[in-house]
């Protein structure tokens, strides 16, 4: 029996209905045509390697924005000159049941009190404890500064 991982097949429901696979999914495996393939699940528990946490605990009082005092933790690798210089930020997402981050830059220069934006949207308090992941970190492209204008 061979063992296929979900992320070197992509099966789109038009092959799978044209091919006649069985998906058995409670064994782990997938039938096309007399082969039998086992599913790996893959887990993204690992997958990250760059990832903000709040430093302290702190209340987002209801339906209000915080700046949380954040650092950046790194996983499965040292930190060099490149990793160091690159451009790096969050993306929206849920930090916990009506906590949303948002978008944020994070500075290259330094790995301790980042301030990242979170909105609360509930009508109550709601405490994040220190060490709860805000966000993890994707490389972003800087295109450049915008000129300042002065008004006369």
């Amino acid at each position: 029996m061979r063992v296929l991982s979900l992320a070197e097949v992509t099966l789109g429901i038009n092959w799978l209905v044209d091919n006649g696979i069985v998906c058995e999914f409670k064994q782990s495996r997938i039938k096309i045509g007399q082969d039998y393939y086992t599913l790996r699940r893959q887990s993204n528990a690992n997958s990250w390697y760059r990832r903000v946490v709040l430093q302290d605990t702190k209340v987002v009082l209801p339906r209000s924005e915080l700046d949380l005092p954040t650092k950046i933790i790194l996983q499965n690798f040292s930190v060099d000159t490149a990793v160091v210089s690159s451009n790096w930020g969050t993306e929206p997402g849920l930090v916990m049941d009506g906590v949303y981050v948002s978008q944020t830059v994070v500075p290259d220069d330094h790995f301790t009190d980042i301030p990242v934006r979170v909105m609360n949207v509930r009508s109550e308090a709601l405490v994040i404890n220190a060490g709860t992941s805000v966000a993890d970190l994707q490389p972003v492209t800087m295109l450049g500064s915008i000129p300042v204008c002065e008004t006369g």
